[in-house]
C-alpha cells in the first residue's frame, strides 16, 4: 500500500517539478488516500475500468481526461456543465467506477515530460536529438535527407499501423523533423506547430492532427507524417507503469492495462 502524498512525491522527483499540473492527480474516489493496487493505462475507458474491476485494483492511473468536456471535473480550463456526469459516456463510466470502488489519478503533462516525449522519439529512431526544450515540450532530430513517403512507411512499421496521414509532396526529401505526439497536431495548438516549424522542421510527426491543422501545416510548406494520438503516447505510459511498478515494487501491485484504437478500417 502506498498513499497519494508518496505517489505525488514520486512523480514530482522524476519530473523535476515543483508541484502537479492543474489538470493532474486524484480526480475521483481515493477518499482515504491509499492505494494498494492500481491499473496505469493511457485512458480510463470503459473497457480499462472493467479491467480494473476484474483485477481488483482499487485505482487506475491514467494519461488522459477520465470525462468530456476536457478536464472536467477540475475545470483547469473553464468550468465544465453542471451536467456532465449525465452525459453519455461519462455516466456510463462514473457508475462503473463506483459500483466497482475504484478511484481515479491523472497524470497528464508530467508523464508527458517523464516518459512519452523521449520513448516516443526512441521509438521510432529516425535520426539523432538535435535540439529540445523539455519545458517547451520540444524535440527535434536531424537524419539524411530522405523521401517523405519512405520515412511515412518507416513510421508506420515501426508503429504497426497499417496506414498513416501524409502531409505534402511524397517525393520531397526531408531531414529535420519536429515530434508534435498526442493532440500537439490538433489546430488548437497551431502555436506550438509554428514553433516547430521556426526551429527549421521540414517535417512534423504526430500524434493526433485535424484538417484544419493539417492544411496550416502544408500552407506552410511543412510536409508531416499524422498517426495516431493513443500510438504515439501508449508505449511511453508503459514504461511509466515499468518504473512505478519498480519504485513501490513490494508496496504497490502494478498492472498496465494497453488501450486500443476506438476505431478500425472501413
Amino acid at each position: 500500500m502506498v498513499t497519494i502524498s508518496q505517489l505525488d512525491k514520486f512523480v514530482l522527483g522524476e519530473a523535476g517539478a515543483k508541484q502537479l499540473g492543474a489538470e493532474e492527480g486524484r480526480i475521483i474516489g481515493l477518499t482515504d488516500g491509499k492505494i494498494k493496487k492500481a491499473v496505469v493505462c493511457w485512458m480510463a475507458t470503459v473497457e480499462a475500468i472493467e479491467f480494473a474491476a476484474k483485477k481488483n485494483a482499487d485505482t487506475i492511473i491514467c494519461h488522459e481526461s477520465l470525462f468530456l468536456p476536457y478536464n472536467a471535473p477540475l475545470g483547469a480550463f473553464g468550468e465544465p456543465p453542471r451536467d456532465f456526469l449525465s452525459w453519455s459516456a461519462n455516466h456510463r463510466k462514473s457508475v462503473l467506477l463506483f459500483r466497482h470502488n475504484i478511484g481515479v489519478y491523472r497524470l497528464h503533462g508530467i508523464m508527458d515530460t517523464t516518459n512519452i516525449m523521449d520513448v516516443f522519439v526512441d521509438q521510432l529512431d529516425l535520426g539523432e536529438v538535435v535540439y529540445q526544450d523539455p519545458e517547451k515540450y520540444h524535440r527535434v532530430v536531424k537524419f539524411k535527407p530522405v523521401a517523405l513517403k519512405k520515412i511515412a512507411r518507416q513510421i508506420k512499421g515501426r508503429l504497426g499501423l497499417k496506414s498513416v496521414l501524409i502531409v505534402g509532396d511524397g517525393e520531397r526529401k526531408v531531414s529535420r523533423a519536429g515530434f508534435i505526439w498526442g493532440g500537439m497536431g490538433l489546430f488548437v495548438n497551431a502555436r506550438f506547430i509554428e514553433e516547430l516549424i521556426a526551429l527549421g522542421c521540414d517535417l512534423l510527426i504526430g500524434g493526433e492532427s485535424d484538417e484544419y491543422a493539417m492544411q496550416y501545416i502544408k500552407d506552410s510548406g511543412t510536409c508531416a507524417v499524422i498517426t495516431s494520438h493513443l500510438l504515439s503516447e501508449r508505449e511511453g505510459v508503459r514504461k511509466f507503469s515499468e518504473l512505478l511498478a519498480e519504485k513501490f515494487k513490494g508496496s504497490l501491485e502494478v498492472l498496465y492495462f494497453a488501450n486500443g484504437l476506438p476505431y478500425s478500417p472501413g
